[in-house]
Protein backbone atom coordinates (compact mmCIF):
# COMPACT_ATOMS: atom_id res chain seq x y z
CA UNK A 1 0.00 0.00 0.00
CA UNK A 2 1.70 3.17 -1.25
CA UNK A 3 0.77 6.84 -1.01
CA UNK A 4 1.20 10.08 0.89
CA UNK A 5 0.95 10.39 4.66
CA UNK A 6 -2.53 11.32 5.85
CA UNK A 7 -4.41 9.68 2.96
CA UNK A 8 -5.84 6.91 5.15
CA UNK A 9 -3.58 4.05 4.04
CA UNK A 10 -3.04 2.58 7.51
CA UNK A 11 -6.68 3.10 8.54
CA UNK A 12 -7.73 1.21 5.41
CA UNK A 13 -5.31 -1.62 6.22
CA UNK A 14 -6.55 -1.92 9.80
CA UNK A 15 -10.18 -1.99 8.65
CA UNK A 16 -9.66 -4.85 6.21
CA UNK A 17 -7.19 -6.98 8.15
CA UNK A 18 -8.36 -6.27 11.72
CA UNK A 19 -4.82 -5.13 12.48
CA UNK A 20 -3.77 -2.48 14.97
CA UNK A 21 -1.01 -0.68 13.13
CA UNK A 22 -0.43 2.81 14.59
CA UNK A 23 -2.38 5.61 12.91
CA UNK A 24 -1.07 9.16 13.08
CA UNK A 25 -3.24 12.24 13.60
CA UNK A 26 -0.48 14.83 14.03
CA UNK A 27 1.36 16.80 11.34
CA UNK A 28 4.26 14.35 11.52
CA UNK A 29 3.94 11.08 9.55
CA UNK A 30 3.27 8.03 11.73
CA UNK A 31 4.42 5.29 9.35
CA UNK A 32 8.17 5.74 8.90
CA UNK A 33 9.17 2.12 8.21
CA UNK A 34 7.71 -0.88 6.38
CA UNK A 35 4.93 -2.51 8.43
CA UNK A 36 3.10 -5.80 7.85
CA UNK A 37 -0.57 -6.28 8.73
CA UNK A 38 -2.09 -9.34 10.34
CA UNK A 39 -2.85 -12.09 7.78
CA UNK A 40 -6.46 -12.15 6.52
CA UNK A 41 -8.54 -13.84 3.85
CA UNK A 42 -10.65 -12.40 1.01
CA UNK A 43 -12.15 -14.27 -1.95
CA UNK A 44 -10.47 -17.45 -0.78
CA UNK A 45 -7.00 -15.87 -0.85
CA UNK A 46 -4.78 -15.62 2.22
CA UNK A 47 -3.31 -12.12 2.19
CA UNK A 48 -1.17 -9.68 4.11
CA UNK A 49 -0.74 -5.93 3.61
CA UNK A 50 2.63 -4.19 3.30
CA UNK A 51 2.23 -0.66 4.70
CA UNK A 52 4.88 1.73 3.36
CA UNK A 53 6.00 5.17 4.62
CA UNK A 54 4.46 8.25 3.00
CA UNK A 55 5.80 8.92 -0.50
CA UNK A 56 6.33 12.65 0.10
CA UNK A 57 9.75 11.61 1.47
CA UNK A 58 11.95 10.61 -1.48
CA UNK A 59 13.76 8.11 0.75
CA UNK A 60 10.52 6.14 0.82
CA UNK A 61 11.03 4.98 -2.77
CA UNK A 62 14.45 3.60 -1.87
CA UNK A 63 13.06 1.77 1.18
CA UNK A 64 10.09 0.39 -0.75
CA UNK A 65 12.19 -0.68 -3.75
CA UNK A 66 14.69 -2.54 -1.58
CA UNK A 67 11.90 -4.29 0.30
CA UNK A 68 10.29 -5.37 -2.97
CA UNK A 69 13.61 -6.84 -4.10
CA UNK A 70 13.86 -8.79 -0.85
CA UNK A 71 10.33 -10.10 -1.30
CA UNK A 72 11.02 -11.22 -4.86
CA UNK A 73 14.30 -12.94 -3.97
CA UNK A 74 12.59 -14.69 -1.07
CA UNK A 75 9.79 -16.02 -3.29
CA UNK A 76 6.91 -13.96 -1.88
CA UNK A 77 4.07 -13.23 -4.29
CA UNK A 78 2.39 -9.85 -4.80
CA UNK A 79 -1.39 -10.07 -5.07
CA UNK A 80 -1.81 -6.39 -5.91
CA UNK A 81 -0.75 -2.81 -5.36
CA UNK A 82 -2.92 -0.09 -3.80
CA UNK A 83 -1.98 3.56 -4.37
CA UNK A 84 -3.50 6.39 -2.30
CA UNK A 85 -2.90 9.78 -4.02
CA UNK A 86 -2.96 12.94 -1.92
CA UNK A 87 -5.98 15.05 -2.93
CA UNK A 88 -6.18 17.15 0.25
CA UNK A 89 -4.79 20.34 -1.31
CA UNK A 90 -6.38 22.58 -3.92
CA UNK A 91 -3.91 21.33 -6.56
CA UNK A 92 -1.75 18.29 -7.23
CA UNK A 93 1.70 19.88 -7.18
CA UNK A 94 4.99 18.91 -8.75
CA UNK A 95 5.91 16.45 -6.00
CA UNK A 96 2.53 14.73 -6.28
CA UNK A 97 2.88 14.37 -10.06
CA UNK A 98 6.46 13.15 -9.67
CA UNK A 99 5.36 10.49 -7.20
CA UNK A 100 2.67 9.31 -9.60
CA UNK A 101 5.32 8.90 -12.32
CA UNK A 102 7.68 7.06 -9.96
CA UNK A 103 4.86 4.76 -8.87
CA UNK A 104 3.92 3.87 -12.44
CA UNK A 105 7.52 3.16 -13.42
CA UNK A 106 8.08 1.14 -10.25
CA UNK A 107 5.14 -1.12 -11.11
CA UNK A 108 5.61 -1.30 -14.87
CA UNK A 109 2.97 -1.65 -17.58
CA UNK A 110 2.65 -5.43 -17.22
CA UNK A 111 1.52 -5.14 -13.57
CA UNK A 112 -1.14 -2.45 -14.13
CA UNK A 113 -4.07 -4.90 -14.04
CA UNK A 114 -3.15 -5.53 -10.39
CA UNK A 115 -3.02 -1.82 -9.47
CA UNK A 116 -5.89 -0.15 -7.61
CA UNK A 117 -5.80 3.64 -7.23
CA UNK A 118 -7.83 4.47 -4.12
CA UNK A 119 -9.26 7.97 -3.62
CA UNK A 120 -10.91 9.20 -0.43
CA UNK A 121 -13.25 12.06 0.40
CA UNK A 122 -16.94 12.70 -0.20
CA UNK A 123 -17.03 16.45 -0.94
CA UNK A 124 -17.93 17.62 -4.48
CA UNK A 125 -14.39 18.82 -5.20
CA UNK A 126 -12.97 15.34 -4.61
CA UNK A 127 -15.39 13.96 -7.20
CA UNK A 128 -14.19 16.51 -9.76
CA UNK A 129 -10.59 15.59 -8.97
CA UNK A 130 -11.38 11.92 -9.42
CA UNK A 131 -12.51 12.62 -12.99
CA UNK A 132 -9.33 14.59 -13.66
CA UNK A 133 -7.18 11.78 -12.25
CA UNK A 134 -8.86 9.40 -14.70
CA UNK A 135 -8.72 11.59 -17.79
CA UNK A 136 -5.69 13.89 -17.49
CA UNK A 137 -2.50 12.44 -19.08
CA UNK A 138 -0.47 14.14 -16.31
CA UNK A 139 -2.04 11.84 -13.74
CA UNK A 140 -3.40 8.28 -14.09
CA UNK A 141 -4.87 8.23 -17.60
CA UNK A 142 -2.06 6.06 -19.02
CA UNK A 143 -2.10 3.71 -16.03
CA UNK A 144 -5.87 3.21 -16.37
CA UNK A 145 -5.50 2.57 -20.09
CA UNK A 146 -3.01 -0.17 -19.18
CA UNK A 147 -5.50 -1.83 -16.82
CA UNK A 148 -5.27 -0.02 -13.47
CA UNK A 149 -8.56 0.82 -11.76
CA UNK A 150 -9.50 3.93 -9.81
CA UNK A 151 -11.90 3.29 -6.91
CA UNK A 152 -13.42 5.47 -4.19
CA UNK A 153 -13.12 4.54 -0.51
CA UNK A 154 -15.97 5.83 1.67
CA UNK A 155 -14.34 5.01 5.00
CA UNK A 156 -16.33 1.87 5.79
CA UNK A 157 -14.92 -1.60 6.35
CA UNK A 158 -17.37 -3.06 3.84
CA UNK A 159 -16.16 -0.69 1.12
CA UNK A 160 -12.50 -1.38 1.93
CA UNK A 161 -12.97 -5.14 1.64
CA UNK A 162 -14.86 -4.65 -1.62
CA UNK A 163 -11.94 -2.67 -3.02
CA UNK A 164 -9.47 -5.44 -2.16
CA UNK A 165 -11.79 -7.99 -3.79
CA UNK A 166 -11.31 -6.13 -7.11
CA UNK A 167 -7.78 -7.54 -7.20
CA UNK A 168 -9.21 -10.95 -8.01
CA UNK A 169 -11.49 -9.97 -10.89
CA UNK A 170 -8.68 -10.90 -13.25
CA UNK A 171 -6.94 -14.05 -12.06
CA UNK A 172 -3.29 -14.56 -12.89
CA UNK A 173 -2.75 -17.74 -14.90
CA UNK A 174 -1.57 -20.75 -12.92
CA UNK A 175 2.21 -20.81 -12.61
CA UNK A 176 2.48 -17.08 -13.24
CA UNK A 177 2.82 -14.29 -10.72
CA UNK A 178 2.86 -10.50 -10.68
CA UNK A 179 6.41 -9.20 -11.03
CA UNK A 180 6.97 -5.46 -10.75
CA UNK A 181 9.34 -3.63 -13.06
CA UNK A 182 11.56 -2.57 -10.15
CA UNK A 183 11.89 -6.23 -9.08
CA UNK A 184 12.97 -7.25 -12.57
CA UNK A 185 15.50 -4.43 -12.73
CA UNK A 186 17.08 -4.95 -9.31
CA UNK A 187 17.00 -8.76 -9.12
CA UNK A 188 16.77 -10.23 -12.63
CA UNK A 189 18.83 -7.59 -14.45
CA UNK A 190 21.17 -6.65 -11.60
CA UNK A 191 20.63 -2.92 -12.14
CA UNK A 192 21.53 -0.62 -9.26
CA UNK A 193 18.60 1.21 -7.71
CA UNK A 194 20.06 4.59 -8.70
CA UNK A 195 20.02 3.51 -12.37
CA UNK A 196 16.47 2.11 -12.37
CA UNK A 197 13.74 3.65 -14.51
CA UNK A 198 11.56 4.53 -11.51
CA UNK A 199 14.35 6.37 -9.67
CA UNK A 200 15.12 8.28 -12.89
CA UNK A 201 11.93 10.28 -12.18
CA UNK A 202 13.49 11.78 -9.03
CA UNK A 203 15.59 14.93 -8.65
CA UNK A 204 19.11 14.54 -10.19
CA UNK A 205 20.78 15.59 -6.91
CA UNK A 206 18.93 12.85 -5.04
CA UNK A 207 19.94 10.28 -7.65
CA UNK A 208 23.60 11.31 -7.33
CA UNK A 209 23.42 11.03 -3.53
CA UNK A 210 21.98 7.53 -3.92
CA UNK A 211 24.80 6.53 -6.29
CA UNK A 212 27.42 7.83 -3.85
CA UNK A 213 25.84 5.71 -1.12
CA UNK A 214 25.79 2.62 -3.33
CA UNK A 215 29.46 3.03 -4.23
CA UNK A 216 30.33 2.80 -0.54
CA UNK A 217 28.69 -0.62 -0.21
CA UNK A 218 30.44 -3.89 -0.89
CA UNK A 219 28.64 -6.76 -2.58
CA UNK A 220 24.91 -7.31 -2.63
CA UNK A 221 23.20 -5.41 0.17
CA UNK A 222 19.79 -7.00 -0.36
CA UNK A 223 18.74 -9.55 2.28
CA UNK A 224 16.45 -12.47 1.51
CA UNK A 225 12.89 -11.88 2.67
CA UNK A 226 11.38 -14.86 4.47
CA UNK A 227 8.85 -16.67 2.32
CA UNK A 228 5.26 -16.30 3.55
CA UNK A 229 2.29 -18.61 3.15
CA UNK A 230 0.27 -15.52 2.27
CA UNK A 231 0.29 -13.28 -0.81
CA UNK A 232 1.31 -9.69 -0.18
CA UNK A 233 -0.67 -6.55 -1.05
CA UNK A 234 1.67 -3.62 -1.50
Amino acid sequence: VIGASGTGKTTFINAVSDSHLPVGYSLEPCTTTIQLSSPFEICGHKLQFVDTPGDEDTGTWETTSEFLAKMYKGGSTIAGILYFPNLSGPRVGGIGRRNMRVFRELCGEAAMTKVLIVVTGTDPSSTVREVELRENPKFFYAAIQDGARLLRYDGTTECAKGIVAHLFEFEVAEGEKVVLKIQEELVNDGIKLSNSVSVAQLDPDLIQAMRTFEEGLEGNYFVFYTRKVTDMIL
